[in-house]
């Protein structure tokens, strides 16, 4: 996570654009599949959510539990989604 955006080397402006693409791909793919998804384990913002926003979210997820960053990347990723966008939380729950 860059602390100065100014400062960021080639291979670092590289991987933020490997993760943000990987997340934009993530995303497309929930979006046509979960029309055929009975449960759906997180429920994004219906004006949608930008991919910084959700990386953001990851990262701090991340930070917040260290022990889940040896998990495969979708799984880390699904699991940083539902923590903040729970399903519950716009149902009012």
């Amino acid at each position: 996570n860059p602390g100065d955006a100014n400062a960021l080397t080639e291979e670092e402006r590289q991987r933020l654009g490997i993760c943000g693409a990987y997340i934009q791909g993530f995303l497309g793919h929930y979006s046509v599949s979960r029309r055929n998804m009975s449960k759906l384990d997180f429920c994004l913002p219906a004006d949608g959510v930008s991919a910084e926003n959700v990386r953001v979210l990851f990262l701090a997820l991340l930070e917040q539990r260290p022990q889940i960053r040896d998990l495969p990347a979708n799984l880390d990723l699904a699991t940083s989604l539902a923590w903040g966008y729970s399903c519950d939380k716009e149902s009012g729950e």
